[in-house]
């Protein structure tokens, strides 16, 4: 059966280094132009060296 939802899995193996690559990748995010200067400081806090 195809997409038989009584299957059920205990988790999944996945190579750190494969997991790494992947959560380095950026997923998208929005917010309120009105946020941008508080976010991007509070980013150039924790690291982030961008524009």
């Amino acid at each position: 059966m195809l997409d038989d939802h009584r299957i059920t899995a205990d988790g999944w193996l996945v190579d750190v280094a494969q997991w790494d690559a992947v959560m380095r990748e950026p997923c998208g995010c929005w917010w309120d132009k009105a946020y941008e200067d508080d976010i991007l400081a509070r980013a150039r806090v924790l690291g982030w060296a961008g524009p």
